[in-house]
């Protein structure tokens, strides 16, 4: 499958060339002020430096994919980055804004569509006389397949970004290149998607650790009693930082760094491969297609 020698190749890849590495720790590293601003009480300042960070991902993805791109046969250094950078942040940046709207419109609609299904199937459900069951059915149902919808959206358009920096695509191209290669090669690319999702599901260890010592500090110092209450204020609250000790804190930031620099440099580089790996074979079918059967070239 292409998915699995893609990855192969990606780990090839990042052995010959751990400079990307340095890249993804830039990355890391620009996670950490929000961090430290949460826990110290300025929720706020966290909150607006999280809106920054929305434009300084994508220099960091512009230049680790360029890095990435130009690894896959050869050294890549980070003049790369920094050319990469020049060349496709802009592209890139407005792309991922797009990308992230059409996110945030899908989200709404499926909360509003959730809302009417689930009073309608609570209304069939209380005349039949089920006690809630069928209308609990239905919006399980519901939901399972609004779920569905938005990973197969997901998949068809996560490659946007090395459309823009393998390509040169331009914002709307980008998309209409994502669609067109994840339809092609459907199979591969729902192994690319499994593939790339599990390192992520190690990397969420950190943040179930965070929620758990987290609570275990509050039941350790308020027992049973005050612990829940407290702790599902703080969540709420969205201080998760709130009340930890320096010690625990640092840990969690050392660990999300970690996490960060190993996850990104491995699905960056990744999702370079796939694209390009992919695209390569595409185009070595169409020109055998065209040389077996005598066609003019581009047919």
């Amino acid at each position: 499958m292409g998915a699995i020698a893609a990855a192969k190749h990606a780990g090839q890849s990042l052995i010959r060339n751990p400079v990307i590495f340095v890249a993804t720790l830039g990355l890391a590293l620009v996670q950490v002020p929000q961090q430290v601003l949460q826990y110290s009480g300025l929720t706020i300042a966290g909150s607006l430096y999280s809106f920054a960070t929305l434009a300084i991902a994508p220099l960091f993805t512009a230049g680790i994919l360029s890095m990435a791109y130009e690894g896959m046969d050869d050294s890549t250094s980070l003049g790369t980055f920094v050319d990469g950078v020049r060349e496709h942040y802009l592209t890139l940046f407005l792309s991922t804004v797009l990308y992230s709207a059409i996110f945030v419109a899908v989200g709404i609609a499926a909360m509003f569509l959730a809302l009417f299904v689930g009073v309608f199937a609570f209304g069939v459900s209380a005349a039949a006389g089920s006690a809630g069951l069928v209308g609990l059915g239905l919006f399980v149902v519901f939901v399972a397949v609004i779920a569905l919808a938005i990973i197969a959206l997901s998949m068809v358009l996560q490659f946007y970004a090395p459309a823009v920096v393998v390509d040169d695509a331009d914002i709307g191209e980008s998309f209409k290149r994502s669609y067109r290669f994840a339809t092609d090669n459907l199979a591969s690319v729902v192994g690319f998607s499994i593939i790339k999702a599990i390192p992520g599901l190690f990397a969420g260890g950190a943040a179930v650790a965070l929620v758990l010592t987290r609570y275990y500090e509050q039941l350790a110092g308020e027992g049973f009693a005050g612990a829940p209450a407290t702790t599902g204020a703080t969540m709420g609250a969205g201080a998760l930082y709130s009340g930890l000790s320096v010690t625990t804190f640092v840990a969690i930031v050392v660990l999300g760094i970690a996490s960060t620099v190993l996850l990104s440099a491995f699905t960056q580089t990744y999702l370079v491969t796939f694209y390009v790996e992919q695209t390569d074979r595409e185009q070595r079918g169409v020109r055998g297609y065209e040389e077996e059967y005598d066609l003019p070239s581009g047919y």
